[in-house]
């Protein structure tokens, strides 16, 4: 299925987001988060957010960024989920 997602750009969030932290884990010894907000699932990964519209969150004293696996910006923009406030999230650490 991964071959599918990747060659045929077919999957929902969970399906891309999946793929893109087993695609970033075997590049880099750095850890992946899998994280699921109301339904929707999303990758986090180390690093700080530089720009107004990048997302980032802290787990376990560690700063990640926010990186949307489905979304198609805009030319220019980045693309990060907006996590409202009061949302909790859950981390699976891969």
């Amino acid at each position: 299925m991964p071959a599918q997602v990747a060659v045929d750009n077919w999957g929902d969030c969970d399906s891309k987001s999946v793929l893109f932290a087993a695609l970033w884990t075997s590049l880099s010894a750095e850890r992946t988060l899998l994280i699921l907000v109301s339904g929707h699932m999303f990758v986090a990964v180390p690093g700080r957010p530089r720009y107004s519209t990048e997302v980032g969150i802290e787990y376990e004293g560690r700063p990640y960024l926010c990186l949307e696996a489905v979304a198609r910006p805009s030319s220019g923009q980045a693309a990060s989920p907006l996590i409202p406030q009061g949302i909790s999230t859950q981390a699976t650490m891969r």
